[in-house]
């Protein structure tokens, strides 16, 4: 019996631990980064339009920035910034290559149109040169009520960084809601 259960153990550690190890590859499958940053938008972006601001996970990374409030996603690198004027998600610590590029460019779109529905395109922003410059308002320019959101990038090139960011509509409980954000971190 002792020479049958060595032999179990033995097949389990030579057949079983090698099978894990090339199954892990399989079940766990990297994050997308153009993914990571559509549901870090959906996250904490898309709330800041109805006033509210949500605490970033414990997964996300804080960085510290003089210029406001900024996290990173360990595993894709997409910072999460909020500031005074609203909330962003880029690739500024490692630019997206071109699929990546690509496969944002196609989604951010439906994103903007499913998520806040009561913005509407602006292309009459006059920066037809950058390689992806999109916009979408509340209201005309002038108005007080207006805010929107914006996805750029300067150039196609490998350095250059993407944005997408909701500027909030202007009220007191996000400014609120920051300062506390900021204190308790």
């Amino acid at each position: 019996m002792t020479k049958r259960k060595a032999l179990i153990w033995a097949c389990i550690v030579l057949l079983g631990l090698p099978l894990g190890y090339f199954a892990r590859d399989r079940l766990h499958q990297p994050t997308a980064r153009e993914h990571s940053a559509m549901t870090l938008f959906e996250t904490y972006c898309v709330p800041f339009a109805d006033g509210q601001v949500v605490a970033p996970e414990k997964r996300l990374v804080r960085l510290e920035r003089a210029d406001g409030l900024a996290w990173v996603d360990p595993e894709t690198v997409m910072m999460l910034r909020y500031s005074d004027r609203g909330c962003s998600v880029s690739d500024a610590l490692r630019p997206m290559n071109a699929s990546e590029r690509h496969a944002l460019d196609t989604g951010v779109i439906g994103l903007i149109e499913r998520e806040l529905p009561a913005l509407r395109p602006d292309n009459n922003h006059g920066l037809d040169t950058w390689d992806a410059f999109l916009v979408w308002e509340s209201h005309p320019r002038g108005d007080d009520r207006r805010w929107g959101a914006t996805y750029t990038r300067f150039s196609s090139d490998a350095d250059f960084e993407t944005s997408l960011s909701v500027s909030y509509p202007i009220n007191d409980d996000v400014s609120e809601n920051l300062r506390e954000l900021r204190n308790s971190s």
